[in-house]
């Protein structure tokens, strides 16, 4: 359950950083001029029930993150394992949540081919995870016969994402009677068939305006996204705040003033952490670098840890195709090697290899 924003940007060499613009539009977190770090009152009630008022890790459900790290020799995905569960609201109006440490947010798309996603916003939909889900889909990219099948030949990533939108909201989301309040971002990378190199894609599913544009590439060259939480990221890679407009505009600077500075620290502050040479260990590293920072960064800012638990990473190489660098299991590895070695490969009713 989170509400997701997604940022992108390119590895730029040095001599044109000045003059480039690589970040997204970063939305104000709120209509008045107020610091980001305020306090936030919590209440304990006669019942025991904890009320958190005006936190913004819960009320705005920035939560979770997931990093891509795209560098010329493979794909890292990487994100938490936090999910936080939604009890409604209590008497006084506040959401009551819950932080559970075990969510799965990376995942392979096909057992034969280097194609991997990860995703941050809406844990389900319906009854369904989207864990669950992207399992059903696996299956029918491998043996769907009809609208999903994927020729191992002759594919592409493109191809991948949207048969990944038309599983995800034209079939799942569109068919529900009741639409979730919050979206969801799914991230499909790899490399397409006789590619040299990877490339990033993002599927949006606007639940308010209950809207899914078609895929948006975010990158054929190297590159960094990441998406969920993203206030560590975006000060530490951009050296700007997600709320950068209410402070400029309260110190006096008009609308087009407060884009100008914007548009400054985007382009000069960028700091320059990512090479399209880097080896692909490194490419690992930097990824768990992000979303461990972000774990911390959390954890000390007042309300839940939203961001948390294990770290989940998967790469994918041109040689090496799809492989996991660090995975959880709810199940002991030694009691079930099988399934450390994929287990179920195929559908039921046909055999293991």
């Amino acid at each position: 359950m989170v509400h997701a924003g997604s940022y992108s940007v390119r590895v730029y060499p040095p001599e044109k950083n000045a003059g480039a613009n690589p970040g997204a539009p970063h939305p104000s977190s709120s209509a008045s001029p107020q610091p980001v770090f305020a306090l936030h009152s919590a209440l304990q009630n006669r019942d025991g029930v904890i009320r958190v008022t005006h936190n913004h890790k819960t009320s705005s459900f920035f939560v979770t993150i997931c990093v891509g790290v795209q560098v010329n020799d493979c794909l890292v995905f990487a994100a938490d394992s936090a999910v936080t569960l939604s009890y409604g609201n209590d008497p006084g109006g506040a959401e009551i949540i819950n932080v559970l440490p075990h969510g799965n947010k990376v995942f392979h798309l096909h057992r034969d081919l280097p194609i991997c996603a990860m995703f941050c916003g809406l844990g389900n939909i319906g009854a369904e995870s989207i864990a669950s889900l992207a399992k059903d889909l696996r299956v029918r990219l491998m043996h769907d016969g009809r609208d999903y099948s994927v020729d191992p030949k002759n594919y592409t990533i493109e191809e991948i994402a949207r048969k990944c939108r038309k599983f995800f909201f034209e079939e799942k989301f569109q068919n529900l009677k009741d639409k979730p309040k919050h979206d969801l971002n799914l991230y499909v990378g790899g490399y397409s068939s006789g590619a040299v190199a990877p490339e990033r894609w993002i599927i949006q599913i606007q639940s308010a305006a209950s809207k899914c544009d078609d895929p948006m590439c975010q990158g054929k060259e190297s590159g960094l996204s990441w998406g969920g939480q993203p206030e560590a990221i975006n000060r530490l890679v951009m050296g700007i705040p997600m709320n950068s407009t209410d402070p400029l505009k309260a110190a006096g600077l008009n609308d087009a003033q407060v884009k100008a500075v914007q548009d400054s620290f985007r382009a000069n502050c960028q700091m320059p952490f990512l090479h399209g040479a880097m080896p692909v260990q490194d490419a690992v590293d930097f990824a768990d670098f992000l979303v461990e920072t972000t774990k911390r960064f959390v954890r000390f800012l007042p309300g839940a840890d939203t961001v948390g638990g294990d770290t989940d990473i998967c790469v994918v190489t041109k040689h090496e195709g799809f492989k996991w660098v660090r995975r959880k299991h709810y199940f002991n590895s030694v009691l079930n090697p099988a399934e450390v070695s994929y287990g179920s490969r195929y559908p039921i009713g046909k055999e293991n290899d």
